[in-house]
């Protein structure tokens, strides 16, 4: 039976994601992760919103922002033109 819901907040420091993210660490990271959400999509209803700044190899800046599909049950946005995005729009790995 899943719980209510769950509140987190990553206090991860820049240090920690840069060495969580080299590619030497990067299967044991999203080994890690798989984990934590397989728990968390089990137990809980929860939103997730996701957001981190990057270089591309080209040199440009960019923002990067994930969400999964309850972060717009969570946080009601109106929407100014256009749709939300639905299960379609989720790009799973």
């Amino acid at each position: 039976m899943k719980r209510k819901v769950y509140v987190g907040n990553d206090q991860s420091t820049g240090k920690q994601f840069s060495q969580n993210f080299k590619q030497k660490n990067l299967a044991k990271t999203n080994a890690h992760a798989r984990k934590v959400f397989a728990y968390l999509d089990k137990n809980y209803h929860y939103s997730l919103r996701w957001s981190f700044d990057s270089n591309l190899n080209n040199g440009d800046s960019v923002s990067i922002d994930t969400v999964n599909s309850n972060f717009f049950k969570f946080y009601l946005l109106h929407i100014a033109a256009g749709r939300s995005f639905d299960s379609a729009d989720y790009k799973t790995y």
